[in-house]
């Protein structure tokens, strides 16, 4: 039939053709964004009805007095452990207790330890030994036992420690080895 019209008939058919195929294919593009979109309502519908019932749970239980409670007690814990980090060992090597000990090992005969003290800031350790030196050769040798002892470097005694010549109370500083 598209023989017997002529040219200028033929290119207004061909272009109506064209033009009903676009308006089907645009007629089927909407159709199936509208079946898409219905089928989308309902996932919408549970997952906002699940968003207020956790978000309605959340107040309920923010508002709980065992979460308060529990944020207290939280903030408690966080301050004990920044308090007992000063005492933690450095990968086990720099315990006080093991630091006392090793002072007192090298004690000489002639000294009396009144006080041992414990401080560390950041990643050093500080070891201070107060006591009561029978005189200045004691307390010398007390200073070279320990410096001897290579478990401790910068072994401070004060020069105005030995001012006296016996009964002499003196003040140790020193900053542990790590082994």
């Amino acid at each position: 039939m598209f023989k017997f019209l002529s040219d200028e008939q033929s290119v207004r058919v061909k272009g109506e053709y064209r033009l009903r195929r676009l308006v089907m294919v645009v007629f089927l593009l909407v159709i199936c964004l509208t079946i898409l979109l219905i089928s989308l309502i309902p996932a919408y519908v549970t997952s906002y009805s699940r968003q207020t019932e956790a978000e309605s749970l959340i107040n309920t239980l923010n508002q709980s007095p065992t979460v308060k409670e529990g944020q207290s007690l939280q903030t408690w814990l966080v301050n004990i452990n920044k308090k007992l980090s000063a005492l933690s060992p450095d990968k086990n090597m720099d315990m006080p207790y093991e630091l006392f000990v090793k002072v007192l090992d090298n004690k000489v005969n002639g000294v009396r330890i009144t006080g041992l003290s414990y401080r560390k800031v950041g990643k050093v350790s500080t070891l201070f030994i107060a006591g009561v030196a029978r005189d200045r050769q004691v307390l010398l040798s007390f200073e070279d036992k320990l410096n001897l002892s290579k478990q401790f470097s910068k072994v401070n005694i004060p020069a105005s420690t030995f001012a006296k010549d016996k009964d002499i109370n003196f003040e140790i500083n020193m900053t542990p080895i790590k082994q």
